[in-house]
């Protein structure tokens, strides 16, 4: 602070009361902007060229713990004042306090601030995309086994369709017995008569055999 309160006497005894005051009109960076990292330099632009004489600018860029990031003096060209910033990580509000001489001689000062942060800021790493597991294929005794899971399935399916089997061939062989069995009978009946009529035949001989003697 010690160095905005020093400044020229002569330069006061040579201003003119008429004149108006230069005027602050931008700033880089803009007050309350913010910046990725430290900006290598700052400038200020007035309406007017403030005066260039030794020790009549004075900027401190304050970081947040108080340290002083400018660089070397200021530089003055035509309306634009410069000033070095040294190459530091500090981050947060940063203080910018100036004080110049303006073209009418009269020191003009004030302050502003902007927001420094980090510049390697971390950003989500992409999600891995899982490949595809590859579908392995089957060994020789896998194919076997597979084949003959079917074959399996195949036998057991005739195991259990052979009660079906069995089942629709029933009426037929029912049917075939019966058949068999009315065949039988009528046969037995047949021979039953036959031996019947041979029976009644050798009674019939025998009686007239009878009658004759």
């Amino acid at each position: 602070m010690s160095a905005l309160l020093i400044i020229g006497g002569t330069v006061f005894g040579t201003a003119s009361p008429a004149a108006a005051h230069d005027e602050l009109l931008s700033t880089y960076p803009e007050a309350s902007a913010t910046t990725p990292g430290v900006p290598a330099e700052i400038s200020l632009t007035f309406t007017g060229e403030p005066q260039g004489l030794e020790g009549a600018t004075v900027i401190e860029v304050l970081a947040e713990d108080g340290s002083n990031l400018a660089n070397g003096a200021p530089e003055v060209l035509e309306a634009t004042v410069t000033q070095d910033l040294s190459d530091g990580s500090v981050v947060g509000e940063v203080t910018v306090r100036w004080r110049v001489v303006s073209s009418d001689g009269h020191p003009i000062s004030d302050e502003y601030t902007f927001m420094v942060e980090p510049t390697g800021t971390l950003t989500s790493s992409p999600t891995p995309t899982s490949s595809p597991t590859p579908v392995s294929s089957p060994s020789p005794s896998e194919e076997g086994t597979e084949t003959a899971t079917p074959s399996a399935a195949s036998g057991n399916g005739d195991i259990h369709s052979q009660p079906s089997a069995d089942l629709a061939a029933l009426p037929i062989l029912v049917i075939t017995g019966g058949v068999a069995l009315l065949g039988s009978s009528a046969l037995l009946t047949v021979m039953a008569g036959r031996n019947r009529r041979r029976r009644d035949r050798a009674a019939q001989q025998g009686k007239e055999n009878t009658d004759e003697s």
